[in-house]
């Protein structure tokens, strides 16, 4: 299963909708990081508190988005391929396919989070304020918003393999929001 998560991450890492989505979440939080709340007209110091709360929380907003749209592009990959009944037709059971495209959304996720993470403490460096508290960054994105992010990402599978087309399960997805 870990080998065939490598398979889907790549897939979907290499996907030129991800690449855009990813794209628009940078340029987002970059804006939003570099035009911060200025208190009384005087600008502050680019903490490390107020940029871990801006971008993990606008990274998560979207991800959970993406997670819908790339967990239905996963799970129906070989039925878009048509090569559903060779999947289907092979020794190993459903449940192991599926936990490696769990895996690889888990990887996706975890990829967006240290993306966003690196820009901000770009932003930080570029504003000229070096005291950097990574340890902060990382119990934010991976203690406090990454477990909302496991469930909604558990309930877009389950949804998906209610619903056969993305398309559809997207919507009801959108729906739950």
């Amino acid at each position: 299963a870990l080998k065939q998560s490598f398979f889907d991450f790549k897939y979907i890492f290499k996907n030129k909708i991800f690449i855009g989505f990813t794209l628009i979440v940078l340029l987002i939080a970059l804006a939003t990081l570099s035009v911060r709340n200025q208190v009384s007209g005087t600008s502050t110091y680019p903490l490390t508190r107020e940029m871990a709360n801006l971008a993990i929380g606008l990274c998560s907003a979207f991800m959970v988005i993406m997670t819908f749209l790339f967990s239905g592009m996963l799970i129906n990959r070989a039925k878009i391929s048509n090569m559903e009944h060779l999947v289907n037709s092979t020794p190993f059971p459903n449940w192991a396919f599926t936990f490696s495209k769990f895996l690889a959304m888990i990887w996706i996720q975890v990829s967006l989070y240290v993306m966003v993470i690196l820009l901000a403490i770009g932003v930080q460096i570029f504003q000229g304020y070096y005291k950097l508290e990574i340890d902060h960054y990382l119990f934010s994105a991976f203690g406090i918003s990454f477990l909302p992010v496991m469930v909604w990402t558990a309930l877009s599978f389950f949804t998906h393999q209610i619903f056969k087309n993305y398309i559809v399960s997207f919507v009801v997805l959108l729906g739950f929001l």
